[in-house]
């Protein structure tokens, strides 16, 4: 099969056999090295802790958008639990009709996105309690299902490295870092 020439005609012809004849001598000459490529499963893992992480983010992101929502009227949803933020809410529109139809609409979408995240989190526990590697992790203090799961997605590409340095020491450092630490709820830092 031919592709064709470029304008001038000055350029080589394409085809398989020379693209495989190309491939094969760059092979040859070292312009390129072997690479790991993850797995389907750590890139599934990758994919759910994402997903997770989205919907965190974006449910924060909503809840913010109401509280600006309702601050030119001269009413705030300050830091309240999450469970309450709803409640509190319904509370500070009560009386106000218009307000009533817009908040009872974005607070219908921030209960989607709740039990979203929550399925999401079942299955991220569940992933942590069928892994061996992942409740190792989880004994030491601080780390939890979210930072067990992270890791253990690159622990196989950890004992690959041929950098020193890799320590347990050094690991349960990185494992532990404040910014990190996590636990099983779904409560979001404040």
């Amino acid at each position: 099969m031919m592709a064709h020439h470029d304008a001038g005609g000055a350029g080589a012809i394409h085809s398989i056999g020379n693209d495989a004849r190309s491939l094969a001598q760059f092979i040859r000459s070292g312009w390129f090295k072997p690479v790991h490529v993850q797995s389907t499963v750590s890139q599934e893992m990758r994919t759910l802790l994402m997903s997770r992480e989205f919907f965190v983010n974006k449910l924060h992101d909503h809840e913010n958008e109401i509280r600006g929502l309702l601050r030119p009227f001269g009413l705030k949803a300050d830091r309240i639990a999450a469970g309450d933020f709803e409640a509190r809410v319904r509370e500070l529109v009560e009386g106000r009709p218009n307000l009533e139809l817009c908040m009872s609409a974005l607070l219908r979408r921030c209960t989607e996105m709740q039990t979203q995240l929550a399925e999401l989190h079942r299955a991220l526990l569940r992933l942590t309690a069928n892994d061996e590697l992942c409740r190792g992790f989880m004994i030491i203090p601080g780390v939890g299902p979210v930072t067990a799961l992270a890791r253990s997605r690159h622990w196989p590409s950890r004992r690959r490295s041929t950098t020193r340095g890799a320590s347990g020491a050094r690991v349960m450092s990185e494992l532990t870092l404040a910014r990190h630490r996590d636990n099983t709820s779904l409560e979001r830092p404040a």
